[in-house]
């Protein structure tokens, strides 16, 4: 079997589709490190149908898809296809990978499972165990190979596996079936049991049925028995209802006259009332309208007899005003000089005020540098306090290890105090077993003294029974030449 064509899409470092055509010959792929070549054998591996991800170099088997690269999206499928010759009959080998893990193999186009590919290449070298691709070390290995897998690569290579293969599936067939049957004495026996339980169940099933249908009989009796007497009350209830149907229309007819005539007493009376509320209502408007007029004229006399008071006291105190005003305007011209003074007083005293807020603004940024040192100092308070307290709990970290390390090495003296104890008492088991060690050596010395001993006697015997077995080979020889000669005579 020849590979003369090699197709690869979307595999490890190839997009595009490439593909690769062998011809008579040798062909070698060579190339710069990096540029993919492992990549070609990785994919020839991949397509017969291997599932091990060292051998292929990646971590899970999704990262044989294309992952991107530089302008390059990634794809979401690899496929490689192998084309192999034999003679005169071509084969085409297809493997197909989606990037949620789903594998699918084709052989000559159709799909297959991955035992139907490996059984096409069983004894052919190429597959699992193969030998027809070597890679790198791969000779190394074969040379250290342990003998039960050397075996495996010698069987592959004289072409017995196909048929290992067979006889290993018809030997576990043969054992399912025998599983089977044994199974199927255990299920008839089951059934067997089963079928008489069942027997007395449909016995009673059928009594129960012939219950049923009898009870249904009843049942029907008693449902049409119930009807007659439920039409015959309904015939008695329709003529009650008829009845009081009746009555109740003569009553609904003498309640119309009723409600007639109470509305017609009650439009009566809804008109009187009108009237005698529209007639309370004016007599209330007139009472309201002479109260306003009277207190309208008594307003106006008191308004009339205020109004000449005050003029006549306006007329006596005209002269005293024109007085006032006089005085008043003296006053103004005194107060018209003193603003002018006050007014120059005014003018020194803004700058002085100017002069002052200049200070406060020296002075308040002053009191801001304070404030920031103060601030400044203030952080650094607190920077120094968290370093201590940082420096307690640090302290006190070391304390607590301190008490840790006291205990265990406590504990540890404890157990250094048992393990002494057990020493001691494995070096006493030591001298026991020594002493016992010793005995044994001596009685084994012994022993081996005596089977010496009994071995030279062993070989002292056997060597006389060989001569002894000489001596009657001889006889035995001397005898067969007398009977030869009395036949003779």
């Amino acid at each position: 079997m020849k590979l003369s064509r090699l197709e690869i899409f979307g595999f490890k470092s190839f997009l595009n589709r490439t593909v690769f055509q062998f011809g008579e010959g040798v062909t070698s792929i060579v190339g710069p490190n990096g540029c993919g070549k492992s990549n070609i054998v990785d994919a020839i591996v991949w397509a017969l149908g291997e599932r091990g991800t060292k051998s292929l170099r990646v971590k899970d088997m999704g990262d044989v898809i294309f992952h991107g690269s530089n302008g390059k999206k990634p794809v979401n499928i690899a496929e490689v296809s192998l084309e192999l010759t034999d003679g005169e009959k071509d084969l085409v080998v297809k493997r197909r990978i989606y990037r949620d893990g789903v594998n699918e193999y084709f052989l000559n186009g159709n799909p297959v499972r991955l035992k139907d590919v490996q059984d096409v290449f069983l004894g052919t070298g190429i597959g699992l165990n193969s030998y027809a691709i070597i890679e790198q070390g791969k000779i190394e290995s074969f040379i250290q190979m342990k003998s039960l897998e050397r075996r495996i690569v010698i069987e592959e290579t004289s072409g017995i596996t196909r048929f290992e293969e067979k006889k290993r599936d018809a030997m576990a067939r043969l054992e399912e079936t025998s599983i089977n049957l044994e199974r199927v004495d255990d299920i008839y026996a089951e059934v067997t049991t089963s079928f008489e339980k069942t027997e007395q169940e449909w016995q009673r099933w059928k009594a129960y049925q012939a219950l049923a249908d009898k009870l249904h009989e009843i049942d029907k009796e008693i449902l049409l028995d119930g009807y007659s007497k439920i039409v015959k009350r309904i015939a008695k209830i329709q003529e009650k209802q008829g009845d009081l149907e009746a009555e109740i229309v003569k009553k609904e007819e003498d309640k119309t006259a009723l409600k007639k005539e109470f509305d017609a007493k009650d439009a009566e009376f809804s008109l009187t009332d009108n009237i005698v509320r529209q007639l309370e209502v004016d007599i209330k408007g007139k009472e309201k309208d002479m109260e306003n007029r009277l207190l309208e004229i008594e307003y106006v006399k008191e308004e009339a007899q205020r109004l000449e008071t005050q003029c006549n006291a306006y007329r006596e105190n005209e002269t005293q005003i024109k007085e006032q005003i006089e005085e008043h305007q003296k006053e103004i011209e005194t107060l018209s000089e003193k603003f002018l003074i006050h007014k120059d007083e005014l003018q020194k005293e803004e700058d002085e005020e100017l002069t002052l807020r200049e200070e406060t603004e020296k002075v308040k940024a002053t009191i801001a540098g304070f404030e920031k040192r103060l601030e400044e100092e203030r952080t650094g308070f607190f920077v120094a306090m968290s370093a201590l307290t940082e420096t307690k709990n640090k302290l006190l970290d070391i304390e607590r290890a301190q008490k840790e390390r006291q205990k265990r090495e406590e504990r540890e003296a404890g157990e250094k105090r048992e393990l002494r104890e057990i020493l001691a008492r494995l070096e006493i088991q030591q001298k026991d077993l020594k002493n016992v060690l010793d005995k044994e050596k001596e009685e084994n010395n012994s022993i081996i003294a005596e089977e010496s001993q009994h071995l030279d006697e062993r070989e002292t015997i056997r060597k006389k029974i060989d001569e002894e077995r000489n001596i009657a080979e001889q006889l035995k020889n001397e005898k067969r030449i007398k009977e030869d000669f009395l036949k003779q005579l």
